[in-house]
C-alpha cells in the first residue's frame, strides 16, 4: 500500500512539475522565494494593525512569530528528520523527469514541506484574525500557490506539500484558538464592548428644534 502511494506521488509530480517553459520557471521561482513576499507581509501587518486594538495587535505579532517558529521546527525536527524521505530532486531515478530551475534543490529531506507548513499556518491564523471569509479565502489561495510552486520546481512531492498543508492549518487553528482564549482576541473584545457601552451611555443625539 505504501509503495503504491509513493509511486502515485511520483507520477503526480511528473504531471505537475516544470516542463521547462522559461516564463513559468521564472514565475514559480519568484513565487517560491521567501524574500519576495516581505512587502506583502508588511501590508498584511498594516491591515491587521488597522483591524485590532494596539494591545491585541502586539499579541497577534507575538503569536505569528511563535507560529512560524513552531511550523518550521516541527516540520524539520519531527517530520523531516524522522521520515528522512529524500526530495525528488535528490532521487537519481527521477532526474529525467525533472527540470530544476538553475539547478536548485535544497536540503536532503522533503517530508513535510516547511514552506507549505509556514504559509498555511500563517494564512490560517490571519484568516481567523481578519474575520472575513473573502480574506481567509485569498490567503489560502496565496498559500496554495506557494505550495504548488514547490512541486513545480521539483523540490517537493505533492504529499510533502499536502503534509505541510495539514500541519500548518492545524497549528494555525491552534494559534487562533489560543489567541481567542488568552490575552489577544479577548483584549479586542473588551475594547469593542467598552466602545459600545460608551456609545450607549451618550444616548441618542438630540436634534435642535426648528
Amino acid at each position: 500500500m505504501l509503495d503504491w502511494l509513493l509511486l502515485w506521488d511520483a507520477a503526480l509530480l511528473a504531471e505537475l512539475t516544470s516542463s521547462g517553459a522559461p516564463f513559468w520557471d521564472v514565475f514559480m521561482a519568484w513565487v517560491s522565494n521567501r524574500w519576495i513576499w516581505i512587502p506583502f507581509y508588511v501590508l498584511l501587518l498594516y491591515l491587521l494593525f488597522r483591524e485590532l486594538p494596539l494591545k491585541s495587535f502586539l499579541w497577534a505579532v507575538g503569536y505569528i512569530i511563535l507560529l512560524i517558529i513552531a511550523t518550521d521546527q516541527i516540520s524539520v525536527q519531527l517530520f523531516k528528520f524522522t521520515f528522512e524521505r529524500p526530495r525528488p530532486c535528490h532521487e537519481p531515478w527521477l532526474q529525467h523527469l525533472l527540470h530544476l530551475y538553475e539547478g536548485h534543490c535544497g536540503g536532503p529531506y522533503g517530508f513535510v514541506s516547511s514552506h507549505a507548513a509556514n504559509v498555511f499556518g500563517f494564512a490560517t491564523f490571519l484568516g481567523i484574525l481578519f474575520k472575513r471569509q473573502w480574506a481567509a479565502s485569498l490567503l489560502l489561495i496565496w498559500a496554495a500557490l506557494i505550495g504548488y510552486s514547490r512541486i513545480y520546481l521539483g523540490v517537493h512531492y505533492p504529499l510533502d506539500v499536502l503534509g505541510g498543508l495539514f500541519l500548518g492549518v492545524l497549528l494555525g487553528l491552534l494559534a487562533g484558538f489560543l489567541f481567542s482564549r488568552f490575552p489577544g482576541m479577548a483584549t479586542a473584545s473588551v475594547a469593542s464592548s467598552s466602545a459600545s457601552r460608551d456609545k450607549e451611555a451618550q444616548g441618542p443625539k438630540e436634534t435642535p428644534a426648528s
